[in-house]
């Protein structure tokens, strides 16, 4: 059973005194506030008369709408800026997949499913694997990228960068297969806001799998046979 646990968190920068703009908001709301509440005071102290209050309460009544208004409109406005930001975030995801050529060997993919590029894609792993199962697994484990060592420059959106693991049989063993293990990626987007996300890799998804050759693979192991065959006649 495959499972994936995974957080991403951004850390946009931005003023720190007017931050996403909440600030701004708060200060200018509390100065019409206390405007309005002095105001009001100094309307029902002077005991006006019914014709002045009806005079003044227009005004009052579009001030308080204009001060509604002001508070949608930031809302709105946040909301904009959020789904125009989900528009380029780079979202990646690490995971077990078949080599499309070779379906016997399984490779540690880290692929890009969102809107944007990712940028500085750093990896580390975590969990008790074994090193001797396989070449290309000892390969990752002494990888200075899979160490957090050495950064991906970039992973493009829909882009697959794939780590062959080895083959299912290397993997699965006789009756032991590797433990599971977690895969910690660090990145950023163009903008410079920096995203986390924790993958949980379990090669038990694979159990069941089929891992039948491809029709261009068989008929290229055939003729590669068929070509020794020949050589061997010749000599």
């Amino acid at each position: 059973m495959y499972e994936e646990q995974s957080f991403r968190k951004s850390e946009k920068p931005s003023n720190d005194l007017l931050g996403s703009g909440v600030y701004a908001l708060g200060v200018l709301t509390g100065i019409l506030i206390g405007l309005a509440l002095y105001l009001g005071v100094q309307v029902f102290s002077s005991l006006l008369s019914r014709d002045e209050i009806i005079d003044i309460l227009p005004p009052v009544t579009a001030f308080l709408v204009s001060l509604v208004s002001l508070q949608i409109s930031f809302r709105a406005l946040t909301e904009q800026r959020r789904m125009r930001q989900a528009g380029v975030d780079p979202v990646l995801v690490a995971h077990i997949a078949k080599d499309e050529m070779y379906p016997l060997v399984l490779s540690l993919n880290i692929t890009n499913v969102g809107a944007g590029a990712a940028i500085n894609v750093k990896a580390q792993l975590k969990g008790d694997i074994s090193p001797g199962r396989s070449d290309f697994l000892d390969r990752i484990l002494r990888s200075d990228f899979f160490n957090n060592q050495r950064s991906l420059a970039v992973v493009l959106q829909n882009q697959t960068v794939p780590h062959w693991m080895g083959t299912g049989p290397d993997l699965f063993g006789d009756d032991t297969p590797i433990a599971p293990f977690s895969i910690l990626l660090t990145y950023e987007d163009i903008e410079g806001s920096s995203y986390s996300s924790t993958h949980e890799i379990n090669i038990l998804e694979f159990e069941n799998a089929n891992a039948n050759e491809p029709a261009d693979t068989k008929i290229f192991r055939e003729l590669e046979k068929i070509r020794k065959l020949l050589e061997k006649l010749q000599k």
